[in-house]
């Protein structure tokens, strides 16, 4: 049976609101990481580093595959994530409205930001996305990727792929 305790709930709100390196990591990286190994049926025998700000990179699959990581949020996210842990929801809600309507502005924007950086070496680009933006919609994100591809390029990257953290499902941009 499902047991709902109290204290598994504020542990969920204090990941979530990112007091702990390791919980915005978990996150921001690695949700987007497993996703990537998974969806592409990589090798599980292949080691993978992570870049955790020694290196230039996010992830080393093996020696061959580089990834970098991003996330896309809108400019006020932290206030909703934060009032959201706190238990709040009256101006925040607005903010997360407000960035619904204007989402596939800022994956272009988190990914032009990535493009303006110069990698020695080739890697692939995942943008990750939280659920509550998404809603879970296959829909609505095929008809991201349709405007992202409108408004960007693919740069240096040898692929851009969008990742909805919470089904872990990955999408080709480019």
């Amino acid at each position: 049976m499902l047991s709902l305790e109290k204290s598994s709930f504020v542990e969920c709100a204090k990941m979530f609101s990112h007091k702990k390196r390791d919980d915005k990591y978990f996150q921001e990286e690695s949700l987007p990481i497993y996703a990537y190994v998974v969806e592409n049926n990589i090798d599980p025998n292949l080691e993978i580093v992570r870049g955790r700000e020694k290196y230039s990179w996010d992830a080393r699959i093996g020696n061959d595959i580089i990834l970098e990581v991003v996330q896309a949020l809108p400019p006020k996210a932290y206030m909703v994530r934060k009032g959201l842990s706190k238990g709040l929801c009256s101006t925040e809600i607005w903010y997360h409205i407000q960035d619904e309507i204007y989402f596939p502005d800022v994956i272009v924007k988190s990914i032009q930001l990535k493009q303006k950086k110069i990698y020695p070496e080739k890697r692939i680009l995942l943008v990750s996305v939280l659920g509550e933006y998404t809603y879970e919609s296959d829909d609505r994100i095929f008809q991201w990727v349709s405007q992202i591809r409108r408004t960007t390029d693919r740069g240096q990257f040898a692929g851009i792929y969008l990742v909805d953290v919470s089904r872990l499902k990955i999408y080709s941009i480019f």
